[in-house]
C-alpha cells in the first residue's frame, strides 16, 4: 500500500467521524451558534423529570408536616388541661384545713372533680385516631409519584439509551421518546394535583374532627370543675341541696312550698322560721297540679251525708191551715 492511499483512508475516516459528530449535535436556534451534544440534551430532561419527582414528594411531605403540627397543638392543649385539673385539685387541700364543715363539703364533692388520668386517656384516643388517618392522607399522590419514578428510571432510560446507540437517526429517536415522556408527565401531573386537593380536604376534615373531640373533653372538664367548686362553696355556706346543719346532711324542719306562693311581685314574704327553735329549714317544691288529684281523691273518699227530700216531707206533714179546716168540718 502506497503512502498516498494511506492518507486517503485516514481522511475518509476523519470525514465519517465528523459526520457522526455533526449528527449527534443539536443546534440551538434561539441562542445563536451554540450547540450541545445529544447526551447533554437527554440529560437536561433527566434533571427536569427529577425535579418533578422532588417537587411532588415535597408537597406531600409538607402536607404531612402541617397535619402533624396541628396534632402537636392538640397535645399542647392536653397539657394545659391536665395543669388545670391539677390546680383545681390542689385548691381543695387548703379548704379541708379550714374547719370540719369545709372538710365534710370537700369530701362530699371531691369525686365530682374530673380525673386527670381519664382526661389524658380520652384526648390520647382522639390523637391516636387522627394519627391513624395520617397513613391514608397523601397515599394516592405517593402512588402517582411512584408511577412517574418507574417510568423515568425504566422506560425512558431504556429508550433513550437505545436511541443514543443508533448511528443513523439518533436525534429523531430521542425526540420521539422525549415527546412521549412529556405527555406521560403532563397527564400524571394533572392526576397528582387532583389527588393532592383531595388529600388536603381529607386532612382538614380529620384535623377538624380531632379538634372537636378535644374541645368536648375540655368543655366537659371545665364544667365539672366549675360545678364541683360551686357545690363545695354552697355546702360551706350551708346552702346546698341537703342542709348541712346536722350530721348526715339532713333537716327535720321540712316545709312544702307551692309555686303560687313564690310570687316575685310581692314586697314581703312569710317567715318560715318564725317561732321555730331550729334555724335549719328544708324547702321542698310541691306543685299545685300534683296536689289537686290528692284533694279530689280525698273528697271522693269522704262519705256523703244523706240529703232530705223536702217534697216528701211537705206532702207528709199537714199544714196548719189544713188542720184548722178539718176541725171546722
Amino acid at each position: 500500500m502506497s503512502m498516498s492511499s494511506g492518507l486517503i483512508i485516514i481522511i475518509t475516516l476523519a470525514k465519517l467521524a465528523l459526520r457522526v459528530d455533526a449528527e449527534i449535535t443539536v443546534d440551538n436556534s434561539t441562542s445563536g451558534n451554540t450547540s450541545v451534544s445529544l447526551e447533554d440534551y437527554v440529560e437536561s430532561y433527566r434533571r427536569q423529570f427529577t425535579t418533578y419527582i422532588e417537587d411532588h414528594n415535597n408537597r406531600v411531605d409538607a402536607l404531612h408536616k402541617l397535619y402533624e403540627k396541628n396534632l402537636e397543638s392538640v397535645e399542647i392543649q392536653k397539657q394545659f388541661l391536665l395543669d388545670r385539673i391539677r390546680q383545681a385539685e390542689e385548691h381543695l387541700f387548703p379548704l379541708e384545713l379550714l374547719n370540719s364543715q369545709s372538710k365534710k363539703c370537700v369530701s362530699k364533692y371531691r369525686n365530682e372533680m374530673p380525673n386527670s388520668g381519664r382526661a389524658q386517656s380520652d384526648i390520647s384516643e382522639c390523637l391516636e385516631a387522627a394519627r391513624y388517618q395520617l397513613k391514608e392522607i397523601g397515599a394516592d399522590p405517593r402512588r402517582t409519584v411512584k408511577i412517574l419514578e418507574n417510568y423515568y428510571s425504566k422506560i425512558f432510560e431504556e429508550s433513550a439509551t437505545n436511541c443514543l446507540a443508533e448511528v443513523n437517526t439518533p436525534f429523531k429517536c430521542v425526540e420521539e421518546e422525549i415527546l412521549s415522556a412529556n405527555e406521560f408527565t403532563i397527564n400524571n401531573n394533572l392526576k397528582f394535583d387532583e389527588e393532592m386537593d383531595n388529600s388536603e380536604h381529607q386532612a382538614r376534615t380529620h384535623i377538624k374532627a380531632v379538634f372537636n373531640c378535644s374541645f368536648v373533653i375540655h368543655f366537659q372538664t371545665a364544667m365539672a370543675i366549675a360545678e364541683a367548686k360551686v357545690n363545695i362553696e354552697l355546702c360551706m355556706k350551708s346552702e346546698d341541696n341537703y342542709c348541712a346543719c346536722q350530721d348526715g346532711h339532713t333537716c327535720e324542719n321540712l316545709q312544702h312550698v307551692r309555686p303560687s306562693e313564690l310570687n316575685s311581685e310581692n314586697i314581703t314574704i312569710s317567715n318560715s322560721l318564725y317561732g321555730k327553735s331550729k334555724s335549719c329549714l328544708l324547702l321542698a317544691a310541691s306543685p299545685e297540679e300534683e296536689n289537686k288529684p290528692k284533694e279530689e281523691a280525698a273528697a271522693k273518699a269522704k262519705p256523703e251525708s244523706p240529703k232530705k227530700d223536702n217534697r216528701k216531707e211537705a206532702a207528709a206533714a199537714p199544714t196548719k191551715g189544713a188542720k184548722k179546716k178539718k176541725k171546722r168540718t
